[in-house]
This record gives C-alpha cells, structure tokens and sequence, in this order.
C-alpha cells in the first residue's frame, strides 16, 4: 500500500479528500501500468482523475504540466517502472511553500 506523509504544517490535520483522489490516480496508475511500461518505461507519467495528462522524461516537466493545466491542486506523478518504491508526499511538506521546485 503506498505510503503518505500525514504530518500538517500548522497542527492541522491532514485533508482526507486529497489522499483519497490521489489514492484513486494511484489506482488508476496501477490499473493502466502494464500498458505504459510497455512503451513508456523509465518516462514520468503525469495522471489526474482517470486520465493520463502526458508523458514525461523529469519529474519536473510533470510538474509544472500538472500546475499550468490545473494550477496548485493534488496530481499523480509518478516514475513508469516494473520494480518502484512508492513514498508520497505534499510539496508543502518539504519545504517548498508556494509549491515550486
């Protein structure tokens, strides 16, 4: 099961409808995975809702394709590979305030 940080800044608690839409794009991921490794492994695919926005070669052309489309909302992205670790985590979390890289 993919793993999250839950820690707020500012005491607050963690926002439940974030990590269930993102729980719902991992899902999505792992339903469409066998299609894209097989011809995007190795790439950055970049998922909102139940649809695959683009495929990317960084992390960062991902992101700031997710921001300009969507602006400052919660996104998958996520690294096409057979074998993956997953580690989830808000921007916000480590340090980035308005969002950016």
């Amino acid at each position: 099961m993919p793993s999250k940080a839950t820690q707020q800044p500012h005491g607050g608690e963690p926002d439940m409808s974030e990590e269930v839409a993102l729980l719902g794009e991992y899902e999505y991921y792992l339903s469409q995975k066998q299609e894209l490794l097989a011809s995007f492994e190795g790439k950055v695919v970049l998922i909102k809702g139940k649809e695959v926005i683009g495929i990317f070669d960084t992390d960062e052309a991902a992101y700031w394709e997710g921001r300009r489309r969507f602006g400052n909302v919660p996104f998958l992205i996520h690294h096409i590979e057979q074998e993956e670790e997953v580690v989830w985590f808000p921007v916000l979390e480590i340090g980035y305030p308005d969002g950016s890289l």
